[in-house]
Protein backbone atom coordinates (compact mmCIF):
# COMPACT_ATOMS: atom_id res chain seq x y z
CA UNK A 1 0.00 0.00 0.00
CA UNK A 2 2.78 2.40 0.72
CA UNK A 3 4.38 1.78 -2.14
CA UNK A 4 1.19 2.31 -4.33
CA UNK A 5 0.98 5.67 -2.54
CA UNK A 6 4.21 6.64 -3.62
CA UNK A 7 4.47 5.61 -6.88
CA UNK A 8 0.98 8.12 -7.47
CA UNK A 9 2.69 11.02 -5.45
CA UNK A 10 5.38 10.59 -7.55
CA UNK A 11 3.17 10.69 -10.33
CA UNK A 12 0.94 13.24 -9.66
CA UNK A 13 4.49 15.66 -9.10
CA UNK A 14 5.69 14.83 -12.18
CA UNK A 15 2.63 15.24 -13.99
CA UNK A 16 2.57 18.96 -12.27
CA UNK A 17 5.31 19.68 -13.29
CA UNK A 18 4.93 19.06 -16.53
CA UNK A 19 1.90 20.66 -17.19
CA UNK A 20 3.28 23.64 -15.17
CA UNK A 21 5.88 23.72 -18.21
CA UNK A 22 3.80 23.40 -20.64
CA UNK A 23 1.19 25.80 -19.78
CA UNK A 24 3.66 28.44 -17.75
CA UNK A 25 6.70 27.65 -20.36
CA UNK A 26 8.84 27.10 -16.78
CA UNK A 27 11.93 26.30 -18.39
CA UNK A 28 15.53 26.11 -16.48
CA UNK A 29 16.73 29.42 -18.39
CA UNK A 30 16.38 31.29 -21.24
CA UNK A 31 18.20 31.12 -23.77
CA UNK A 32 19.99 28.11 -24.09
CA UNK A 33 18.86 27.11 -20.64
CA UNK A 34 22.48 26.25 -18.94
CA UNK A 35 26.04 27.84 -18.53
CA UNK A 36 29.10 26.08 -18.54
CA UNK A 37 27.86 24.00 -21.18
CA UNK A 38 30.60 21.45 -23.45
CA UNK A 39 28.62 20.22 -26.54
CA UNK A 40 29.23 17.04 -28.49
CA UNK A 41 27.78 15.87 -31.11
CA UNK A 42 24.55 14.05 -29.28
CA UNK A 43 23.46 17.33 -27.79
CA UNK A 44 21.57 20.50 -29.47
CA UNK A 45 19.79 23.25 -28.27
CA UNK A 46 15.85 22.72 -27.72
CA UNK A 47 14.59 23.74 -31.17
CA UNK A 48 15.72 20.37 -32.16
CA UNK A 49 15.54 18.50 -35.57
CA UNK A 50 12.60 16.04 -36.05
CA UNK A 51 14.30 13.30 -35.81
CA UNK A 52 16.03 14.00 -32.76
CA UNK A 53 14.89 13.01 -28.88
CA UNK A 54 14.42 15.52 -26.24
CA UNK A 55 15.08 14.82 -22.47
CA UNK A 56 13.29 17.26 -19.76
CA UNK A 57 14.79 17.26 -16.20
CA UNK A 58 13.13 18.35 -13.26
CA UNK A 59 15.02 19.45 -9.96
CA UNK A 60 13.01 18.86 -6.53
CA UNK A 61 13.26 19.11 -2.60
CA UNK A 62 10.68 15.85 -1.29
CA UNK A 63 9.14 18.88 0.39
CA UNK A 64 7.94 20.55 -2.94
CA UNK A 65 11.00 23.05 -3.48
CA UNK A 66 11.92 23.87 -6.76
CA UNK A 67 16.27 23.33 -7.02
CA UNK A 68 17.97 25.64 -9.05
CA UNK A 69 22.10 25.52 -9.24
CA UNK A 70 22.31 21.54 -10.32
CA UNK A 71 25.28 20.55 -11.65
CA UNK A 72 23.97 17.75 -13.75
CA UNK A 73 26.52 15.26 -15.68
CA UNK A 74 25.20 13.21 -18.92
CA UNK A 75 26.99 10.04 -20.18
CA UNK A 76 26.20 8.47 -23.08
CA UNK A 77 26.16 4.17 -23.34
CA UNK A 78 29.63 3.78 -24.07
CA UNK A 79 30.74 5.81 -21.08
CA UNK A 80 31.43 9.32 -22.72
CA UNK A 81 30.57 12.45 -21.14
CA UNK A 82 28.62 13.94 -23.43
CA UNK A 83 27.70 17.51 -21.21
CA UNK A 84 28.19 18.85 -18.24
CA UNK A 85 26.20 21.53 -17.21
CA UNK A 86 24.89 23.94 -13.94
CA UNK A 87 21.42 24.36 -14.01
CA UNK A 88 19.84 28.30 -13.55
CA UNK A 89 16.07 26.76 -12.49
CA UNK A 90 14.04 23.66 -12.00
CA UNK A 91 13.98 22.52 -15.61
CA UNK A 92 16.52 21.44 -17.94
CA UNK A 93 15.45 20.70 -21.37
CA UNK A 94 17.58 19.50 -23.82
CA UNK A 95 17.50 18.43 -27.53
CA UNK A 96 19.88 15.25 -27.79
CA UNK A 97 20.43 12.06 -30.05
CA UNK A 98 17.84 9.42 -29.53
CA UNK A 99 20.09 6.70 -27.94
CA UNK A 100 20.61 5.59 -23.90
CA UNK A 101 22.13 7.76 -21.18
CA UNK A 102 23.44 8.14 -17.99
CA UNK A 103 22.40 11.41 -15.71
CA UNK A 104 24.24 12.21 -12.84
CA UNK A 105 22.59 15.48 -10.71
CA UNK A 106 24.27 16.97 -7.58
CA UNK A 107 22.50 19.35 -5.18
CA UNK A 108 25.34 20.43 -2.74
CA UNK A 109 27.15 17.58 -2.66
CA UNK A 110 24.32 15.04 -2.83
CA UNK A 111 24.24 13.44 -5.84
CA UNK A 112 21.03 11.55 -7.46
CA UNK A 113 21.44 8.71 -10.27
CA UNK A 114 19.17 8.23 -13.53
CA UNK A 115 20.92 4.85 -15.39
CA UNK A 116 19.83 3.56 -18.89
CA UNK A 117 17.58 6.79 -19.80
CA UNK A 118 16.34 5.64 -23.36
CA UNK A 119 15.39 8.55 -25.40
CA UNK A 120 13.52 7.83 -28.39
CA UNK A 121 13.43 9.41 -31.85
CA UNK A 122 10.83 12.32 -32.10
CA UNK A 123 9.63 11.82 -28.26
CA UNK A 124 10.11 14.21 -25.24
CA UNK A 125 11.27 11.92 -22.22
CA UNK A 126 10.25 14.03 -19.03
CA UNK A 127 12.06 13.21 -15.03
CA UNK A 128 12.55 15.21 -11.95
CA UNK A 129 14.83 14.01 -9.33
CA UNK A 130 14.15 14.58 -5.89
CA UNK A 131 16.33 15.24 -3.14
CA UNK A 132 15.79 14.47 0.79
CA UNK A 133 17.15 17.97 2.14
CA UNK A 134 15.65 17.86 5.70
CA UNK A 135 16.12 21.65 5.72
CA UNK A 136 13.36 24.58 6.28
CA UNK A 137 12.11 25.86 2.97
CA UNK A 138 13.13 29.16 4.35
CA UNK A 139 16.67 28.19 4.37
CA UNK A 140 16.31 26.80 0.88
CA UNK A 141 15.43 29.67 -0.45
CA UNK A 142 17.47 32.26 1.15
CA UNK A 143 20.26 29.73 -0.45
CA UNK A 144 18.44 29.89 -4.00
CA UNK A 145 18.50 33.51 -3.60
CA UNK A 146 22.63 33.98 -2.39
CA UNK A 147 23.38 31.85 -5.47
CA UNK A 148 21.23 34.07 -8.04
CA UNK A 149 23.40 36.71 -6.67
CA UNK A 150 26.19 35.21 -7.37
Amino acid sequence: MKKLVRRWWRRTIVSAFTLSFLVFGVAAAPQGGHREHQATDSIRPVQNNAGDARLLLGFADRSGIYLANVRVFIKDHNGNQVTQLVTEGPWLDLGMTPGVYHVVAVFEGAPQELRNVRLAERATTTMVLYWDLKMPSTEMMARAQAAKAV
